[in-house]
């Protein structure tokens, strides 16, 4: 099984042309022996450049990267950690 968590997804914009960029918490998982998708419970924040550690208790360690600020209109880097059970 593979996890994909967090990311980035553009979102259109009408003026000005140009979709915004914002960090998502989606979470699926694959399994390559049917090649099938299952979505999953999302991360508990939005984020995007992320790393993620298997646990030896089947959760993933998922830390740091980037989320995207409202006020500032773009990424920044965050500095948290959260358990996540697939």
């Amino acid at each position: 099984m593979v996890l994909v968590a967090g990311g980035i997804t553009e979102v259109p914009q009408q003026y000005p042309k140009q979709p915004i960029k914002e960090t998502n918490g989606l979470a699926t998982l694959f399994n390559p022996s049917t090649l099938t998708w299952n979505k999953i419970s999302s991360l508990k924040e939005s984020r995007a450049f992320e790393t993620m550690t298997l646990l030896s208790n089947g959760q993933a360690l998922v830390a740091d990267g980037e989320t995207f600020d409202k006020s500032s209109g773009s990424l920044v880097a965050i500095a948290s950690a959260e358990l996540f059970k697939p």
